[in-house]
């Protein structure tokens, strides 16, 4: 999925994948991932919700939340790996 368009015409069937979720919770969902800036407050505040949250207890939803949160994307370097620290706390 690139664009929202790309998420408008997704089959129904392809958006029933997060329980909890209906077809335009889902909708709502994969349109704030295509956001880069803004995919992170979104999410949070859109699945943070009490109407929502429940729906968290879903461990695809979870990895997409972890994976919008954590992954670094287009700000890692693609050539080298990072340094692993020999102690922890590092000394960086």
């Amino acid at each position: 999925l690139r664009t929202e368009e790309d998420v408008l015409f997704l089959s129904s069937s392809k958006l029933k994948g997060f329980e909890g979720l209906s077809q335009g919770e889902a909708e709502v969902v994969l349109t704030m991932l295509l956001a880069p800036y803004l995919r992170i407050p979104l999410l949070l505040g859109y699945l943070g919700t009490r109407e929502r949250i429940g729906a968290l207890t879903d461990e695809r939803l979870q990895g997409v939340l972890d994976a919008a949160v954590f992954e670094p994307g287009p700000w890692r370097s693609a050539s080298a790996s990072p340094p692993v620290p020999e102690e922890i706390p590092s000394q960086s």
